[in-house]
């Protein structure tokens, strides 16, 4: 081969070499599933992912297992909402992270934080605002960088292009259901007003204040007197909701019954998991909506 086209070969090796995300193992650890979404897209291939508080935990009254302190032991960096929201874990969570980083994403700048109306607390349901995803996904990035600079472009890359795929997935989200800005409906609890709020989605009442609590029997005769009157169509309810209390609120009464999967139990880990969150609850509202067109 000649010397000319060798030296060529050998420079576009060199090329391709530097460009190329150099191996690593970053392991992100998060408290609940759509964090862990976010995560994986802006890491990639780039680590691992866990999540601590399964299917059949509450993030609210979650306690530590010997498995999750295992998961945070080997954890570069843990990613949780913050105390307000996952609040069993307030008290434990720095002294187990140790010297790690840990993001809360309360306190995040650029964060959008609503408050409930019923008791003027902070709404932990943050991930539902495609808004606050990017957030996230940009300080995730900044931290990942900070720990892995000899990936530090991939890791952007990774935050472009998720970006860009949320922005399409909200663009068509407000498409499909500007119709039913003005339909009326009702909630199981009141979960879900950061995605509303986005899409111009106004709920009439939550059957319950806190999905922990039963609900007294005047609230019951309340809620009960105002479907009555005001004859929503259809209830966005969610996956652990008290059947029974269900019933008692819409017993005798006409209406569409639609579970949202708030936090992605059911969709694989992949990198596309967020945008596929997002759609999956845009669907399920647009069956639920439709009900009363």
């Amino acid at each position: 081969m000649p010397i000319t086209k060798t030296l060529k070969s050998i420079s576009a090796a060199a090329l391709l070499a530097a460009s190329a995300p150099v191996v690593a193992d970053v392991s992100v650890v998060t408290t609940i599933r759509p964090l862990e979404f976010i995560a994986k897209a802006v890491i990639g291939e780039l680590g691992s992912t866990d999540s601590l508080i399964g299917r059949n935990a509450s993030p609210h009254h979650f306690n530590f297992t010997p498995s999750n302190r295992r998961a945070l032991n080997r954890a570069d960096l843990v990613l949780w909402v913050g105390p307000e929201f996952e609040v069993h874990l307030s008290e434990s969570m720095e002294r187990l992270v140790k010297d790690r980083p840990l993001i809360t994403v309360f306190d995040l700048p650029g964060i959008n934080t609503l408050y409930l109306a019923e008791s003027a607390a902070k709404d932990g349901h943050l991930w539902l605002s495609s808004q606050n995803a990017k957030v996230i996904a940009n300080g995730l990035k900044a931290q990942l960088i900070e720990i892995d600079p000899a990936n530090g472009a991939a890791y952007s890359k990774n935050l472009e292009q998720f970006i860009a795929k949320v922005d399409a997935s909200s663009t068509a989200i407000e498409a499909s259901l500007a119709e039913y800005k003005d339909t009326s409906f009702l909630v199981y609890h009141n979960g879900f007003q950061y995605f509303e709020q986005e899409f111009g989605l106004s709920h009439l009442l939550p059957l319950v204040l806190d999905p922990e609590v039963s609900p007294s029997i005047n609230q019951i005769v309340a809620v009960r007197n105002m479907i009555a009157a005001e004859k929503p169509g259809c209830l966005i309810s969610e996956f652990d909701a008290n059947p029974d209390l269900v019933n008692t609120f819409t017993r005798d009464v006409e209406m569409k019954i639609v579970e949202v999967d708030l936090l992605g139990y059911d969709i694989p880990l992949t990198g596309q998991a967020y945008i596929e969150l997002l759609d999956s609850i845009a669907g399920s509202y647009k069956t639920c909506l439709s009900a009363n067109h």
